[in-house]
């Protein structure tokens, strides 16, 4: 009975308090090293910024598990979310006299897109892979492509790719795909919790 009643304290101790249940949050783990160049811009964002999902099965990020953060004002990325689920909802054949009407909305500058993505293993979200990172530049920085600027790191934090939308790297890997929705200012916002 003693061993019983010292277990429950235990649990009790841990599960209050806040450093021992930060620790066991696995979105509260720092699983990604920045580079040093982009450490006082976007480091500590896990704290800083709003999750918008769990970890997330994506087939367009290579197969990875995702997990999407936003700078606090993540209005945008909602926004965006609720009206594609309103366009995927939408069936054109039960609904002939009615017009669907979309409104997506711009994102602001300054406004960063951060995914970590993590190997599928066995189903699960495993090692981490890398860090994607896209930052809403001022007007002109690559006004035909919404002023996006494209960033991808290793887990250790060495950078495999940054640039604009045309660069040949970015292009390959990130831009040509996210290129297919300018309607939705190239950003996939197919995953969104409240948390």
């Amino acid at each position: 009975m003693n061993i019983l009643r010292v277990t429950l304290l235990l649990l009790l101790v841990i599960s209050s308090s806040p450093v021992l249940a930060e620790s066991r949050d696995p979105f509260r783990q720092q699983h990604f090293e920045l580079p040093e160049k982009y450490r006082a811009e976007f480091g500590g964002y896990q704290k800083t910024y709003k999750r918008l999902s769990g970890f997330e099965y994506s087939g367009l990020h290579w197969g990875n598990f995702v997990v999407v953060y936003a700078t606090h004002d993540s209005a945008a990325y909602r926004k965006n979310y609720f009206e594609f689920m309103k366009f995927l909802d939408f069936d054109e054949e039960d609904e002939e006299d009615e017009e669907l009407s979309i409104n997506y909305q711009q994102y602001p500058v300054g406004a960063v897109i951060i995914k970590e993505n993590y190997l599928d293993v066995g189903g699960l979200p495993k090692e981490p892979a890398s860090l994607t990172i896209m930052k809403k530049m001022p007007k002109g920085y690559d006004t035909k492509h919404g002023d996006w600027l494209y960033i991808q790191t290793s887990g250790d934090g060495k950078v495999i790719l940054e640039g604009k939308y045309d660069d040949p790297t970015v292009f390959k890997v990130c831009s040509d795909c996210h290129g297919n929705i300018m309607e939705r200012d190239y950003i996939f916002s197919t995953f969104y919790i409240v948390n």
